[in-house]
């Protein structure tokens, strides 16, 4: 607990810092170098510089279940987009209004027909065919135009990597679209009454995980009976977003399904190396423990989740917003029950590691022939402020009336072109929420979201903890891996290779996987290793290499 709030303070001071530095940025100055290919535009037009004559910008909407507005308000005129026109003049108008389940079907239709909106979100797989087919233009020289000190701080986050799914023979053909840097980082998390029961220290290396699974298993600290207690959570899919497989195999240096630098300058698929097998074997001795679910296999998620709910799971591998789905099930029906999160366990150099993906998953682009492709820039500048920065006190003024309450926790979902938020966005929240609930401050809430936080956790039981936890223990077990992430540095496009072999690949090693760790020899991870070369993984390497040199 000292060690922990120790860390809080740290977490808390260095926030503060960074919003300081965040609210002191000149906005309204352009970094980066102007390119001579970048649009004509007036030498007094920066990121925020409204257009003389209303622009008007038409976007794709699919819509997943009902859209919710207060009355009066739409897609396209709303508290969002007003302040667009207020600020830099541009209009927003849909292009198509679809369900969500249709959006990639209408998609296509306007690819064929060369019909696309003016602006929208695209995928690497999508942003590979637009380009191929020249139907998307080219944005670095605006970027480096128009973006304000906060755009470029967002988007060139990770050294820049949110660039490479866009990048195509020296070109920037999408601006990526940030989401929080923490979404797939794995962490355990540990029934802390059931420590406390045994006598037992959080674990700092894999040796002290296991030792506390087999106390679970051996000990029975919450009464359920013989054979009742699930050491430690898994299933079919490896746990909740992989991260069962993750907090075993990421100590051993061993990496799932991402492309990893091969140290001579190109990328390795890392489920094929040394290292996994090493972390195969050892899931086999932990499943022939009785440490995972015997059945773990034929389970889907959900029962799992039943489990957690019945208070039979003891190590619960998941992410930094378990605690708000599914472990405050627990505390639901033990009320003594209780969850600490501790990152993965040190690795061989004895540092706390584990693999990430980028944090920007898609890119925003702009069809070819659109006359004003700053437009992209200057709008996202805009929503960075409305969001974080400087318009952000009056919007959470605004969704604090009883007009706009109603909307509160959705109005992010009215940014245009696309919603994005800082890479480290929650750990701006978490930071101001412990200044909160340390000071017992509501007044001291930075942002709505904090206010209302403070609201639910105040609140109590087991939707309060499940807040709590979130903000005080699962995102600062985030930010304690201080930037130690192995890369998925492959972010492109799916090539050739991959649409044709891809979906059997992937099934190859899942069924080799399982296998191995339900207790067939070691020598099927070989087997498997020659499988992938000669059914495909030969030509996908070559093919991965041959982009990941095009973009460096």
């Amino acid at each position: 607990m000292f060690r922990m709030r120790k860390f809080l303070s740290a977490l808390l001071a260095f926030m503060f810092v960074l919003l300081l530095i965040a609210g002191c940025a000149n906005n309204e100055t352009p970094t980066g170098t102007t390119d001579t290919d970048a649009p004509v535009v007036n030498a007094d037009d920066g990121p925020f510089t409204p257009y003389p004559e209303t622009l008007v910008i038409t976007i794709p909407i699919a819509e997943w279940g009902a859209a919710f507005f207060i009355e009066g308000e739409s897609h396209t005129d709303n508290l969002v987009t007003r302040h667009y026109e207020e600020v830099l003049n541009i209009r927003w108008e849909a292009k198509w209004v679809v369900d969500g389940a249709q959006g990639e079907e209408r998609m296509n239709t306007a690819i064929a027909a060369n019909d696309l909106p003016d602006m929208f979100g695209a995928g690497p797989a999508l942003l590979g065919r637009l380009i191929q087919a020249g139907q998307i233009q080219e944005l670095g020289p605006s970027f480096d135009r128009f973006a304000s000190e906060r755009m470029n701080e967002i988007a060139n986050y990770q050294d820049g990597r949110g660039w490479l799914a866009s990048t195509h023979d020296g070109k920037v053909y999408g601006i990526p679209i940030s989401n929080d840097f923490a979404n797939n980082v794995a962490m355990t998390w540990i029934r802390q009454d059931w420590l406390d029961e045994l006598g037992l220290d959080l674990p700092e290396t894999l040796d002290d995980l296991l030792h506390i699974a087999r106390e679970f298993r051996d000990k029975d600290p919450g009464g359920l009976g013989a054979g009742n207690v699930v050491p430690i959570a898994n299933d079919m899919n490896f746990g909740q977003m992989g991260m069962s497989f993750n907090v075993i195999a990421n100590p051993l240096m061993a990496y799932r399904e991402i492309w990893i630098p091969d140290g001579q300058g190109g990328l390795m698929y890392s489920s094929i190396q040394p290292e996994m097998r090493d972390a195969l074997l050892l899931m086999q001795e932990m499943y022939a423990e009785g440490l995972f679910d015997q059945e773990f296999a034929v389970k889907n998620e959900a029962i799992v989740f039943q489990d957690v709910a019945a208070g039979r799971v003891g190590i619960f591998p998941g992410v930094f917003w378990s605690s708000l789905w599914p472990l405050f099930q627990t505390l639901e029906n033990f009320d003594e029950a209780n969850w600490t999160p501790v990152p993965v366990s040190l690795d061989k150099n004895g540092q706390t590691t584990t693999q990430n993906l980028i944090f920007s998953y898609d890119s925003v682009v702009v069809r070819a022939g659109f006359e004003h492709p700053e437009a992209a820039v200057k709008s996202m500048n805009l929503w960075a402020e409305m969001f974080h920065g400087r318009y952000a006190d009056k919007f959470n003024l605004m969704l604090s009336t009883e007009e706009y309450m109603p909307i509160a926790d959705q109005w992010h979902s009215y940014a245009m072109p696309v919603f994005f938020s800082h890479p480290l966005k929650n750990s701006y929240l978490s930071a101001n929420f412990i200044d909160m609930w340390e000071n017992q401050n509501r007044d001291l809430a930075l942002t709505g979201e904090a206010a209302n936080r403070f609201d639910i956790v105040s609140d109590g039981g087991p939707q309060g903890w499940a807040h709590y936890m979130f903000l005080t223990g699962g995102y600062p077990t985030a930010m304690m891996y201080n930037d130690n992430f192995i890369y998925n540095e492959f972010v492109g496009a799916p090539t050739e290779t991959m649409v044709l072999r891809g979906p059997n690949l992937t099934q190859l090693e899942y069924e080799a996987f399982i296998a191995i760790i339900m207790g067939e020899n070691i020598s099927a991870f070989d087997r498997f290793v020659e499988d992938w070369h000669a059914q495909g993984g030969t030509a996908i390497t070559e093919e991965v290499n041959a982009w990941y040199a095009s973009v460096r």
